[in-house]
């Protein structure tokens, strides 16, 4: 049985390194009978927050903190360290509300060249947006699939535009739709949102909110479904802010540059995405929940890299009685 943990603080840990890792949602435990298997998803960013793919992994160890004193406090390493290879749903979610004339053509070829370049286990769902004060309009193109012909169909017939800039509502329709995508037997799916605006939330020049949900709830309701967002935009006309927090409280990140560097901030984004790491680790931790960090040694600079602590919990506890010791 997977347990999925409770959102928590899966941040990174400022140690001076320019490597940091970032530990992802979700850690999952499976119960091994005498161990608790703990499988820690994580990916390895440099210090202005790109992701890192040309290093390599010599080792990864876990730390419990939640144990009585004498107790085992580290983990045992159960299967070689390598990118995830589970099925990864992404759902593009494109703007087209009215001030996107110029930029639509250069959208449409990054988020092309997304699709075009990503690994053969990434399913893709095409989403548009725009609408009215309190009337969201959102229209599939694509549903989920892995044919990169019907992706770039979808995408090259997104033409007309739209109204205002409902970005909350947007996401947050999507956020239920991901939940409920790649539910399959002995698979745990990976899910992420990418979601492009060029700018504020709200209906043309008017300044009043075109969605009915607020960051808040959006928020809320990704960090419950354990799904990241990876917000786009281009700078100018935004709030980067709300682009910023959206990223860093549901742990996945914010790209923000000029309509020149679109692809490049497309690219960005997905790598952060698809660069993601597994450990899985054979522990005795106490029942409930738990504490724990990883520690990553990497090859190419000799570095030790500590995450910051994240959660699980334990259906039982794992810790062994001691053998009395006769007198």
């Amino acid at each position: 049985l997977l347990l999925a943990a409770a959102p928590g603080a899966l941040l990174a840990q400022n140690t001076g390194s320019p490597i940091q890792v970032f530990v992802m949602p979700p850690v999952t435990t499976r119960d091994n009978g005498s161990t608790l298997g703990v499988r820690v998803p994580f990916r390895l960013l440099d210090a202005e927050g790109n992701s890192i793919d040309n290093v390599r992994i010599t080792d990864v160890r876990i730390k419990l903190l939640d144990v009585p004193p004498g107790a085992i406090d580290f983990g045992n390493l159960t299967q070689p360290i390598e990118q995830i290879s589970a099925p990864l749903y992404v759902t593009i979610v494109i703007d087209i509300s009215g001030s996107m004339e110029e930029e639509l053509a250069d959208v449409r070829n990054a988020a092309r060249t997304t699709v075009e370049r990503a690994p053969a286990n990434v399913l893709f769902r095409i989403v548009t947006f725009h609408g009215e004060t309190g009337n969201p309009k959102l229209e599939t193109r694509q549903d989920f699939t892995t044919d990169r012909a019907s992706l770039r169909n979808a995408i090259d017939d997104i033409a007309e535009l739209g109204s205002g800039t409902c970005y909350f509502d947007a996401i947050y329709a999507e956020l239920d739709r991901l939940a409920t995508a790649g539910v399959a037997a002995n698979v745990t799916p990976r899910k992420a949102i990418m979601a492009f605006t060029d700018g504020r939330d709200m209906v043309n020049d008017e300044r009043v909110p075109c969605s009915r949900h607020s960051i808040d709830e959006v928020i809320g309701s990704a960090r419950s479904k354990l799904i990241p967002l990876y917000t786009l935009g281009l700078a100018g006309n935004l709030d980067e802010n709300v682009l910023t927090r959206l990223a860093n409280e549901t742990q996945g990140m914010a790209v923000i540059g000029p309509q020149s560097e679109l692809s490049a901030l497309f690219g960005q984004a997905f790598a952060g995405i698809v660069n993601q790491y597994e450990a899985e680790f054979a522990v005795l931790p106490d029942a409930g929940r738990n504490r724990a960090y990883v520690e990553v040694s990497l090859a190419n600079t000799g570095e030790v890299v500590r995450s910051a602590l994240f959660e699980f919990d334990a259906p039982r506890s794992y810790i062994a009685t001691p053998t009395p010791v006769p007198p």
